[in-house]
């Protein structure tokens, strides 16, 4: 996984291009992060309303959707708002959406282990705390709680949802910095999540967080939703014992790939993807 590191940018900052490459001439498409050495990627694909035909990928990889508005039915069985779809022999997948959806998108080789998952409405699922919701072999802390859509158990990898409750965590709970030995994507679906280091996560922040680089302290004043991604293996954290100084209201300095450090730019007020 060559990827650049990305941490952050809001999905806001960039421009609709269209999606044909994708198989959908009239759809557009976000791309978020891309790997020049192969075809995976991470993207938002807006289909119109009325759309009926293939979301394709290249053949060998994977392809994870995550419904981000609208609703999307995929092998006839709907999928409404933050619905979830994994298929390993991604080729061609036929979807259909009677108003505009828009979806996150993400392009990967299978791994060993990798399995299919069916559409799977989220709302349905019950958020797991505690030892049930964890997602590091360490039961979650207090105001955390999961919902985990695809698990591989040859490799640790993990698809998943975590939320946090409002005022979390006390500042004295996280005093330095944290990273990880594998690859951590995160997308923000509400709430508002900070790194005390790169800024104020909002709805529509996206993150690629590479191996071995330290970010945070981290927190939240609102709570926050979020999509995230474990490739590399499984989630482990580590944390600095070295304090480091934390603001709730952050500047904005991210850290980004040169392709989107000039589109970047802080979001003031709350706006759709």
């Amino acid at each position: 996984m060559s990827r650049p590191h990305t941490c952050f940018i809001q999905s806001q900052s960039l421009q609709w291009h269209g999606a044909a490459a994708w198989g959908v001439p009239d759809g557009f498409l976000k791309t978020l992060s891309v790997d020049d050495s192969n075809d995976e990627c991470t993207a938002i694909l807006r289909l119109s309303a009325n759309f009926a035909g293939s979301i394709v990928s290249p053949a060998g990889l994977a392809l994870e959707l995550l419904v981000l508005e609208g609703a999307l039915q995929v092998d006839g069985v709907l999928t409404t708002q933050h619905g979830y779809l994994f298929r390993i022999d991604a080729v061609s997948v036929p979807v259909l959406c009677r108003a505009e959806t828009t979806v996150l998108v993400m392009r990967n080789r299978p791994r060993q282990g990798d399995s299919d998952v069916a559409p799977a409405d989220t709302f349905a699922m019950r958020w797991l705390t505690g030892v049930d919701g964890s997602v590091t072999g360490k039961p979650l802390g207090n105001g955390l709680a999961t919902k985990t859509l695809r698990f591989n158990a040859a490799t640790g990898e993990r698809s998943f949802l975590y939320a946090a409750l409002a005022q979390h965590p006390p500042p004295a709970a996280m005093p330095g910095r944290f990273t990880h030995p594998m690859v951590e994507e995160l997308f923000m679906l509400d709430g508002s999540y900070v790194f005390g280091d790169v800024g104020r996560m909002q709805r529509g922040a996206y993150v690629w967080w590479r191996e071995h680089v330290w970010h945070g302290p981290a927190g939240s004043v609102s709570g926050y939703h979020l999509f995230i991604r474990v490739l590399g293996g499984p989630l482990k954290n580590e944390f600095s014992t070295e304090p480091a100084a934390f603001s709730y209201h952050p500047p904005y300095r991210p850290v980004l790939p040169a392709a989107l450090a000039g589109k970047a730019h802080e979001l003031t007020e709350d706006a759709s993807w």
